[in-house]
């Protein structure tokens, strides 16, 4: 796991943010505890093959199950003056807790992102803005008979170049918490226990309505 700052730890404990809706905060109530996903619902997708490593990342780095997809919250404090208009509409919450430094794993925020969204394009860090390196990992691809862009089913790649494309992905780890914003990080661990909720903000949310 990578170091953590001092101002987010105290007594082995990570402190850790998370904004919802509190409907869904309402629901978590139902129980004093609760695990990640399964992920057998999405095996042979392009989303099992992300969650798998991250699973994977998170048994490894954060004593894990290897099972379940884990929840995903804040390093950085949340400001709610900035989020209130853009995160969601009605009732939400702003919900601290201390999760324990063993069970964490911290990565990058934004780069998952670009994981979760660019599936075939997260591969090795030469290529995230080499067009010529990319198109030449394409080619590569399309030369074996596997379909560059992927699709909802049929994945991951056959190896070696699923674990070719794994090897890029790991640079979400890739912190140095002397220069980047807590902000930018995320905290991702298994077990969801409500006891280590400390505090929960209420505020409302004036972004747009979704329509059903």
């Amino acid at each position: 796991m990578a170091r953590v700052s001092r101002r987010s730890v105290s007594e082995g404990y990570v402190r850790v943010w998370k904004l919802m809706h509190a409907d869904a905060w309402e629901k978590l109530q139902s129980q004093p505890v609760h695990i990640g996903y399964d992920l057998e619902n999405l095996v042979g997708t392009i989303y099992g093959a992300i969650y798998g490593f991250l699973i994977r990342q998170v048994s490894i780095r954060a004593g894990g199950d290897g099972k379940h997809i884990p929840w995903s919250y804040d390093l950085g404090k949340p400001d709610m003056r900035e989020m209130r208009s853009h995160y969601g509409y009605g009732p939400m919450v702003r919900l601290e807790l201390f999760v324990p430094v063993e069970q964490v794993m911290l990565h990058l925020h934004f780069p998952w992102y670009d994981v979760m969204h660019s599936y075939h394009r997260s591969i090795l860090p030469e290529t995230e803005k080499n067009e010529p390196a990319l198109q030449a990992w394409q080619n590569e691809l399309v030369a074996n008979g596997i379909e560059p862009i992927p699709s909802t089913f049929g994945y991951p790649f056959p190896e070696p170049f699923q674990s070719r494309l794994e090897a890029g992905w790991e640079r979400i780890f890739d912190i140095d918490l002397a220069t980047t914003d807590p902000r930018e990080i995320s905290v991702s661990f298994e077990r969801l226990d409500l006891g280590n909720v400390v505090s929960v903000q209420e505020f409302a949310g004036i972004g747009t309505r979704m329509k059903n």
